[in-house]
């Protein structure tokens, strides 16, 4: 895949030597945090094990506040 291909990159952090090339090629890169970037997937997997496995499953919001 070519950068042009590519609109936006969404990470958990990114250090700053991308700034100028994201500016460059006009890919925008929002990077979250890891704690906001890797929730969603963790979600993700509670709710396959409670529908698929009938478990009990609680997602504890506890970021670290870093």
């Amino acid at each position: 895949m070519g950068s042009s291909e590519i609109e936006c990159l969404i990470t958990g952090e990114a250090p700053h030597e991308v700034y100028h090339p994201s500016l460059e090629t006009g890919i925008h890169i929002l990077t979250l945090g890891h704690y906001r970037s890797e929730t969603p997937g963790v979600i993700a997997v509670m709710n396959t094990l409670r529908e698929h496995f009938n478990l009990e499953t609680e997602f504890i919001d506890f970021p670290t506040g870093l």
